[in-house]
């Protein structure tokens, strides 16, 4: 699942809760890698909520932009692109949308990693904890365990 911790652990994030199972499908389709160039892995949390992870390496989404994000439920949808956020309510023909001008990926990056270099210089846990960095390797290693073994894993 290669870079699918970044979908990891946002959709954790979002959702908000501990997942429960994991299943998934890899494939190399484009690239000659010895591991795959896509993944596909599906995630059920404690209250039956299903969030999907799509990370490639071969295939790019569809649309000019990538969506960092997508959630679809009961009062409509909300998605996020690298400097954009949108959020379409059932019944609206066209998303409402909040722009973030300005954003700058090797700006964040820095200070990202200044953020962390800052925790551990000054004690404190950084914004993304131990719990979320191993909450989200679990998942990943329970999808490659579901992919290994054909079925649906129980992540405990």
């Amino acid at each position: 699942i290669d870079t699918g911790y970044h979908p990891t652990y946002r959709l954790l994030f979002l959702a908000g809760q501990k997942p429960t199972d994991v299943t998934a499908m890899l494939g190399t389709y484009r690239l000659p890698l010895a591991a795959e160039d896509t993944a596909l892995a599906m995630v059920k949390f404690e209250d039956g909520m299903i969030g999907q992870i799509f990370s490639s390496w071969g295939l790019r989404g569809p649309g000019a932009r990538p969506a960092l994000f997508y959630i679809m439920g009961e009062a409509g949808q909300l998605w996020g692109e690298i400097d954009k956020l949108y959020y379409q309510p059932v019944g609206f023909s066209s998303p409402a949308a909040v722009e973030y001008p300005g954003w700058d990926y090797g700006r964040s990056f820095g200070a990202e990693i200044g953020h962390f270099v800052d925790a551990i210089a000054g004690g404190y846990e950084p914004l993304h904890s131990v719990d979320e960095a191993t909450l989200t390797l679990k998942v990943i290693m329970g999808a490659y365990q579901s992919v290994a073994e054909k079925r649906i894993v129980e992540l405990t």
